[in-house]
């Protein structure tokens, strides 16, 4: 196990508490889930929402079950809305066409239903069994379902971590994992394919964030509720100049605080679109049973193609 999901637990809650300070990744990314669902052209009975914590996603989608001619998500995209989560949502009513159940989306409760798409938003990267998770996820797909996923990943805070690791290598006896591994988007891919989705289509994005107080970094991390989860932290006190020094590295090895007086964050957030197995998905065809050849199609030899 490699995350305390209690830990986790307590500290989304106490997000909640500071009043979603930290959401300005989180919105950023609700409206590109919205803008990936129009791109594509059909429409989904019974959606599933997992994780989305801070509810930013989950209140859009439901602004548009309620106001469908007046939302960014196109007329009847959504018919029906689930959203499980680690906590009820306290500002919206459940409804005949949305209601949530509560309980963590690692321990994924489906009932009886079949959902047209699951969503996944910005909590995967913290999830013990990935691949469990996602198989389970594709065992409540109907035939031809989507799976929209987004979480943070590839090399997102790579300089807050490189400075932690110097600063612990030069203070402290060892060190120790202050910044969770995260996974890159071609292993995700590959994962998605190995648990058997189809038309996989894997892209990242990268948020960079500017900073004049580095202070202020180490707080966002904690109030979106991202701060060390991980089962094997470090329990040992740091002395009091831990962070000073942290700070420092961070400035010496990044040109932006040096030349703008700026700290740069950056959050790589990985983007998966795929489909569950479906009778009317277009197959690849087998090798060898092409009928035209490449170098006829380009006018060309195939010799002359060699190099």
């Amino acid at each position: 196990m490699l995350f305390d999901r209690n830990l986790y637990t307590h500290r989304i809650k106490r997000h909640k508490v500071w009043q979603n300070k930290g959401d300005f990744l989180l919105s950023e990314n609700a409206d590109e889930v919205i803008e990936r669902l129009n791109l594509m052209c059909r429409d989904f009975n019974n959606v599933l929402v997992l994780g989305d914590y801070s509810g930013l996603l989950t209140r859009k989608l439901h602004f548009h079950l309620q106001n469908n001619t007046h939302t960014p998500l196109k007329k009847n995209k959504i018919k029906n809305l689930v959203r499980q989560n680690l906590f009820a949502s306290s500002e919206l009513a459940q409804s005949n066409t949305y209601h949530e159940i509560v309980v963590d989306e690692e321990r994924i409760f489906f009932e009886q239903t079949k959902y047209d798409a699951v969503i996944s938003f910005l909590s995967m990267q913290f999830i013990n069994d990935l691949p469990g998770h996602l198989k389970n996820i594709l065992q409540f797909l109907v035939p031809d379902g989507l799976l929209l996923v987004c979480f943070v990943g590839g090399e997102s805070l790579k300089s807050l971590r490189n400075a932690f690791l110097q600063v612990e290598m030069e203070t402290m006896d060892g060190v120790s994992a202050r910044i969770i591994p995260f996974i890159d988007v071609r292993t995700f891919g590959d994962l998605l394919h190995k648990v058997g989705y189809k038309m996989i289509v894997t892209d990242t994005q990268k948020h960079v964030y500017n900073y004049t107080n580095f202070d202020t970094i180490l707080q966002d991390i904690r109030e979106l509720g991202w701060a060390n989860n991980l089962v094997k932290r470090s329990v040992k006190g740091v002395k009091k100049n831990f962070f000073k020094k942290v700070k420092d590295v961070y400035k010496n090895d990044n040109k932006d605080v040096q030349e703008n007086k700026k700290y740069s964050v950056t959050y790589d957030i990985i983007w998966a679109c795929c489909w569950s197995a479906g009778p009317n998905q277009p197959q690849p065809l087998k090798p060898g049973s092409a009928q035209i050849s490449l170098a006829d199609v380009l006018k060309t030899s195939e010799d002359k193609g060699k190099i």
